[in-house]
């Protein structure tokens, strides 16, 4: 029996050491933002496996929310009580929003990537990550005023992204133009309003569908404004089908990603067209940074991993400066389309 407990003390704390840290990343691998889901899986992979090679250990288990805020519910609680991951990468609104509070009442460290703040004054342990849709958008507002641009409308979907881009618009256009929807609206009826207001240009921060259900009520209504909305809407079917539309079209959005991570992203997968690539960037960054925060606290303590994560070094590869009060600070990043490629607008 002494050897034996001899023999158990040897090998105790190897044993210890040989446990991957878990990180759960909750997204939509198979709803309408798939495309981003998979590039976000991507991204997580690529730093997984550079972590790997370096001699760590990390696990990364993923849930399928498919953009659905029940089963985002379901998802989380399966990460947290059944796989019993360290922490959560989660991404878009209606998740974010659907699991903080259990977050919260678990004290489960979270990094969400989504356009929401509110979800950071349930817990001291929120982390925000993604645009700054107040900035984004008046940074948008502005430009559109340096091109004589009097009258200008939003599409203002029901969600806090929606109400952060109107805050944001009014501080260029106080007497805005607003028409309300719903996620899966046809359009039709909304832009036929800020058309028959005089409107010369259109915000609308979608998602991907959502824009396309915009472009196809414009066409339908042989309208060309011009077009707002953020960066990661806009992709391939946005290019194929609607290049005359696209080419009236200003996207604010996070930096440019280097060179050398598109690299990584087409070693792992070469057919990918780098739709949606920021995802990519977004997961691979905040991955190696909560696997670093952990790594930090051999308790893996959330307080401490808090901390850690808190003073994250700047990242220029990605546009990352730091987290202030909890949120990612992104350079924000103006760009228009011309022939099919988005243009970067000197700010």
């Amino acid at each position: 029996m002494a050897r034996i407990l001899l023999l158990l003390l040897w090998i105790w704390p190897a044993l210890l050491q040989a446990q991957p840290i878990k990180i759960g990343i909750l997204t939509d691998l198979s709803g309408a933002m798939a495309s981003w889901g998979r590039q976000s899986r991507l991204g997580a992979e690529i730093a997984r496996d550079e972590i790997v090679k370096s001699g760590g250990a990390l696990e990364l288990i993923f849930g399928d929310d498919q953009l659905n805020a029940k089963n985002a519910v379901s998802e989380f609680r399966k990460l947290i009580e059944f796989d019993q991951v360290d922490t959560v990468y989660c991404e878009f609104t209606p998740p974010t929003v659907a699991v903080a509070p259990i977050a919260k009442t678990k004290q489960v460290l979270m990094v969400y990537s989504a356009a929401a703040a509110s979800p950071l004054e349930l817990s001291p342990y929120l982390f925000k990550s993604y645009m700054n849709y107040v900035d984004g958008c008046r940074t948008i507002g502005e430009f559109w005023r340096s091109q004589g641009i009097k009258r200008a409308g939003i599409l203002r979907l029901n969600f806090e992204s929606g109400d952060l881009c109107a805050q944001g618009l009014k501080q260029a256009y106080p007497e805005l133009i607003e028409s309300n929807y719903n996620h899966d609206d046809d359009l039709v009826a909304q832009v036929m309003l800020l058309k028959s207001h005089g409107v010369e240009a259109v915000m609308n921060v979608a998602f991907e569908p959502d824009l396309l259900r915009m472009y196809q009520a414009l066409k339908r209504l042989n309208w060309r404004p011009l077009v707002g909305t953020q960066n990661d809407a806009v992709a391939d079917a946005a290019i194929e089908r609607f290049p005359g539309l696209l080419e009236k079209t200003t996207v604010f959005g996070l930096p440019q990603l280097s060179e050398a991570f598109l690299s990584k992203v087409k070693a792992h997968d070469p057919e990918n067209t780098l739709a949606s690539i920021s995802a990519a960037g977004l997961a691979y960054l905040h991955i190696k940074q909560l696997y670093a925060a952990i790594s930090g606290c051999p308790k893996k303590a959330v307080a401490c991993i808090s901390e850690k994560l808190s003073a994250a070094p700047a990242d220029p590869e990605f546009g990352f400066g730091r987290w202030v009060k909890r949120v990612a600070d992104f350079r924000v990043s103006l760009r228009t389309w011309r022939a099919g490629r988005a243009v970067e607008q000197p700010r």
